[in-house]
């Protein structure tokens, strides 16, 4: 068998994106297509799992879509493109969510932002550059204030009521974060 360009892009893995986050979805596809990779980006899962023009191998989803949740996605996404791996990608990661989208047949859990070397090498199970050591309590905390802004939607005010926190702290918290 010669290796045609079209043998050669069947053996390359081939990537959806689902993120609802136009300016990162558009980076990722256009990083992996750089790298050879034939990719394709979506907002929504139900807009992906209608209008792929391709059986993907590897799936990038986003927790956090608008209306949805990318962990309750994954059965959906896993019945309609059974061979696909899917990584869950995050910013709002807590270490229960991780634990959920494994269990839910994700093969791994990333955290925003990532670098596409980060992205490639979770799809192969390795932990990118991440320590061994357990979290430190700072990270407990954050995971906790990730977790209860989830579950109550981003509404800093009620989140805050909800820590037990004035709601400037909070705020200063968060901003302290995205400062790192």
């Amino acid at each position: 068998m010669r290796n045609t360009p079209t043998h050669i892009c069947e053996s390359l893995p081939s990537y959806l994106i689902i993120d609802d986050d136009d300016g990162l979805r558009e980076r990722v596809v256009s990083a992996l297509q750089r790298r050879g990779y034939p990719s394709h980006g979506f907002s929504s899962t139900s807009e992906a799992l209608e209008n792929a023009p391709f059986i993907p191998t590897r799936i990038i989803l986003d927790l956090r879509l608008r209306g949805e949740s990318g962990v309750d996605a994954l059965p959906t996404i896993q019945h309609r493109f059974p061979e696909a791996t899917v990584l869950l990608f995050s910013g709002y990661g807590t270490v229960e969510t991780a634990v959920r989208a494994v269990k839910q047949g994700a093969v791994n859990f990333l955290s925003k932002p990532a670098t596409i070397d980060e992205i490639l090498s979770s799809f192969e199970g390795e932990s990118p550059a991440r320590s061994e050591e357990l979290p430190t309590l700072e990270e407990y905390e954050w995971s906790h204030i990730c977790r209860v802004l989830d579950e109550h939607d981003g509404n800093i005010t009620r989140s805050a009521e909800a820590l037990g926190l004035h709601r400037r702290s909070l705020q200063r918290k968060i901003a302290a974060k995205i400062q790192e």
